[in-house]
């Protein structure tokens, strides 16, 4: 892999490049071409190179189009593209007849392969497929990686205030990556996920799971109250997939289903009395902070926290709440 320089301001002007084999495969045989292709220095792919007398190739042995040239650019630059999810071994036909698998055509046929046509060039899905894993596969974080590698912490922490979510996205996941635990980046990104739109959870969440578990649950704790709905809901479902809910206090707990009424949110409360289940938390201080989520808006939701306590009361001042909340809704329950 190859480095060159820009012009551009910032320190982030590297681009990377790096030849890469395209596989395009013919009825009976398969030939390949060198292809360079490129990323800017967080990773994104750019753009691709061929030497000027190379044409690739499609089905029925013909060459590309111009505007097939172009298509592969976008199917490339596509971070979303159903051919994430192809394995090759869906790219071979399989023969009516019983003979053994052959690699056909460099086409989709039949019902092998569902995708969208806008992720592959029709006669060229091999093609499309070798280049797209090369473009957007493990080579992007290895890039990312060299950059963020030479930048210090506070030009990565900078990179939080940039108007560019690529980059600022960039930031986070370094921070994660080089595995900074201090409190003033624990501030700084905490800062950004309260103050910035969606698209970043996943990225704030890994930088979260680092952290020791004082400070993880400190973090947690501060995002779920008071992030965005899709934030709180992403933390929650990290919680319900991870071990460490088990090693939960009771402080976070408690914290979180003294706000939940608050929150009018189904999902959110759905999430977090799972949670309550596999954690297995039955302390009368939670019971108390939940019985306010009977008073829900939304009467499923209210039902749930219902269904929920009826399993887990033991104080008769809350037994009172629940037969309450039953004889106003028993044609509900």
């Amino acid at each position: 892999m190859s480095k060159s320089f820009s012009g551009l301001p910032e320190e982030l002007t590297r681009n990377y490049s790096m030849n890469v084999i395209s596989v395009f495969c013919g009825e009976d045989l398969c030939k390949t071409d060198l292809v360079t292709l490129h990323w800017d220095a967080i990773g994104q792919f750019t753009h691709y190179t061929m030497a000027d007398n190379l044409k690739l190739e499609k089905g029925q042995a013909q060459d590309f189009e111009p505007q097939d040239y172009v298509k592969l650019t976008s199917i490339l630059s596509n971070k979303q593209s159903g051919l994430a999810d192809l394995k090759a071994s869906e790219l071979i036909n399989k023969t009516s007849s019983g003979s053994a698998p052959t690699v056909g055509a460099d086409a989709v046929t039949g019902a092998t392969v569902a995708i969208n046509k806008q992720d592959y060039i029709e006669g060229a899905i091999w093609t499309c497929y070798t280049l797209w894993h090369f473009a957007q596969g493990e080579l992007v974080s290895i890039v990312a990686n060299i950059t963020g590698s030479e930048l210090n912490q506070l030009e990565l922490l900078n990179l939080l205030k940039h108007e560019k979510n690529e980059l600022q996205q960039f930031a986070i996941s370094q921070l994660a990556y080089q595995q900074y635990q201090d409190n003033k980046t624990i501030a700084a990104v905490t800062e950004f996920a309260l103050t910035n739109q969606s698209g970043f959870e996943n990225d704030i969440i890994a930088f979260s799971k680092n952290l020791a578990m004082p400070q993880y649950q400190k973090m947690v704790t501060e995002l779920t109250l008071y992030g965005s709905h899709s934030l709180r809901l992403r933390i929650l479902q990290s919680l319900l997939e991870s071990e460490e809910i088990i090693k939960l206090n009771s402080t976070l707990i408690l914290a979180l289903a003294k706000q939940i009424s608050a929150w009018q949110d189904p999902q959110s409360l759905h999430s977090f009395l799972q949670l309550l289940q596999k954690q297995n938390n039955q302390s009368p201080q939670l019971i108390q902070a939940l019985i306010p989520s009977l008073q829900q808006a939304d009467f499923i939701s209210a039902r749930n926290v219902y269904y929920y306590l009826i399993n887990h009361v033991t104080h008769t001042q809350h037994q009172q709440k629940l037969t309450l909340f039953q004889q106003l809704h028993a044609e509900k329950l």
